[in-house]
């Protein structure tokens, strides 16, 4: 699905330093929610369960790799990450943002 998305908007491959920006959204346990749809006390804000984030990321990145995004993922200068639970009416999934780094 990456190379495809690529391609649709034109990317080339990265052949330099690149910024990656990953946002991990989770589907957030029923057992979280009050049947009013607020949060039941003591549900957590933040996803800490695993998957871990490190190992989240890592698959993203050798999946860009796959997709002919850059040449190697040690291209990754800086890397911005979340794991979190989706809001309600928010997408899950994760949503990535490649910027290419000018010398």
């Amino acid at each position: 699905m990456a190379m495809v998305a690529m391609r649709e908007q034109g990317h080339k491959l990265i052949d330099g330093p690149v910024v990656l920006g990953v946002k991990f959204r989770f589907p957030r346990p029923e057992s979280h929610v009050l049947k009013s749809g607020k949060l039941a006390k003591g549900a957590p804000l933040a996803k800490i369960s695993s998957p871990d984030l490190s190992k989240l990321v890592r698959c993203v990145e050798d999946s860009l790799t796959d997709a002919k995004a850059w040449t190697d993922d040690s291209y990754v200068t800086r890397l911005v990450a979340s794991k979190m639970y989706a809001k309600p009416g928010e997408a899950i999934g994760v949503e990535v943002e490649l910027a290419a780094v000018s010398q």
